[in-house]
């Protein structure tokens, strides 16, 4: 991080965001504790040592930091439109995605990041596929590597389509989750359930939405599955073009 960057990100975490300096500590340095423990996954002791400061005083100023900042990320974790005018210029200039994905305004996936859960018989839920404890943190990010929407909350255990269905439901008619305008659409794995909320933003997933043809009888609904089929041959089509996209950028 640049000097001027860390310095304006103290100031405003001092100004607007409820980070208080003390007389044994600026808020620079306790800035600088947290920064240092997250970028280089240092122990408290190691931070004891360096910054000359006791064990208690290392994590209740870690944790005043980490409070300011998640009251920070409320304001700086949006998308800059909500209603998405402009298409991204990462899109518009490069011939490999103008026109495919002219309406696309960013990437939804998740991630694992590990977790330490007290008291170890709560671990449990946590532990993910490849054997420890994780959280699973749902996140959007846009072309200009911007974050425009984090749900950090869930175990490494959960299922990224729960996760999906789940943050929907909890945050429908909320001004927090980014529906894409008609005509948009985030680019997402092949097990997210986003397809149709990229043309309807009031669906939500619903398992349990499935067809009954004994109460509706012998009805001729070859169109209905026709056109399901085909929603269904354009998402596989177009995660298909986004790998074949990146792993030519790899190569």
């Amino acid at each position: 991080m640049e000097s001027h960057v860390f310095i304006r990100l103290a100031e405003l975490l001092v100004t607007k965001y409820g980070l208080h300096p003390t007389r044994e500590m600026r808020a620079e340095e306790a800035l600088a504790i947290f920064l240092w423990i997250c970028a280089h996954n240092q122990s408290n002791r190691t931070l004891q040592t360096r910054f000359k400061h006791s064990g208690e005083t290392i994590s209740r100023k870690f944790n005043e930091v980490l409070t300011s900042l998640v009251m920070f990320s409320r304001d700086i974790i949006r998308p800059a439109d909500y209603n998405f005018k402009e298409v991204p210029r990462k899109i518009r200039d490069d011939y490999k995605f103008w026109p495919h994905f002219r309406g696309c305004i960013g990437a939804m996936d998740d991630t694992h990041v590990r977790a330490v859960v007290t008291p170890k018989e709560d671990e449990i839920p946590y532990i993910c596929i490849r054997g420890y404890a994780t959280q699973n943190v749902m996140a959007i990010c846009d072309f200009d590597m911007l974050f425009t929407f984090v749900e950090a909350r869930w175990e490494g255990s959960a299922h990224d389509s729960r996760i999906l269905t789940e943050t929907l439901a909890k945050l429908k008619g909320k001004n927090i989750f980014s529906y894409p305008p008609e005509g948009k659409f985030y680019l997402v794995d092949a097990d997210e359930e986003f397809d149709k909320c990229d043309a309807d933003p009031n669906y939500m997933p619903n398992v349990e939405d499935e067809d009954d043809s004994d109460e509706h009888g012998d009805e001729d609904d070859s169109d209905e599955h026709g056109d399901a089929a085909d929603d269904v041959n354009m998402s596989i089509f177009r995660n298909s073009i986004a790998t074949s996209l990146m792993n030519m950028r790899r190569s």
